[in-house]
């Protein structure tokens, strides 16, 4: 009999807890002629009352969704990264993000399985003036979801990898000289 309350347990606890909270991840890539690529990644479950309960969105969900559906799926992302992302530079300059989003799987890897899980990858690239010095990321105050943060420079990828929660900005980043 104890034995059927520890695996009720269990279950429940796994049910309860089967998914982390989504974070979003996001990856500024510099290079020495002032061109820069910033990467957003958003877990369609981030839309959810409890992503930590939803499945993930996985492919076999592309394949059955209404286009209709996943244009508004990107179209939802799109909105929010001004809600939960804000990026700086300094002297300050006017940036206006034009995102390209697309459809891929954890990490940038391709989707292969119908049970690959999917997210949303936003891509903006910016060519920034000359008197841009510095760069950071902000993670905009009143956000539900911490922001993790990479920078690349010229191509090498930065060891310190600030994770921000709502309201906080990471350190100021020494764009490389032109």
């Amino acid at each position: 009999m104890r034995w059927m309350h520890l695996t009720a347990l269990l279950v429940v606890n796994t049910v309860a807890w089967g998914n982390p909270e989504p974070d979003i991840p996001v990856t500024c890539a510099f290079d020495r002629a002032g061109n820069a690529e910033v990467s957003v990644v958003v877990d369609p479950r981030c839309f959810a009352g409890e992503p930590m309960l939803e499945r993930w969105f996985m492919m076999a969900d592309l394949d059955t969704r209404p286009a209709a559906e996943l244009d508004a799926l990107k179209k939802q992302v799109k909105d929010a990264i001004p809600e939960w992302l804000r990026f700086e530079t300094e002297p300050e300059v006017k940036l206006a993000p034009e995102w390209s989003l697309s459809f891929t799987g954890l990490n940038g890897s391709s989707l292969k399985k119908a049970d690959d899980p999917v997210v949303v990858r936003a891509v903006w690239k910016v060519s920034l003036p000359s008197t841009a010095k510095q760069w950071r990321v902000c993670a905009v105050k009143g956000g539900r979801y911490s922001v993790v943060v990479s920078y690349v420079l010229a191509g090498q990828a930065l060891d310190r990898q600030p994770t921000l929660f709502p309201g906080e900005c990471a350190y100021w980043l020494e764009l490389p000289p032109r």
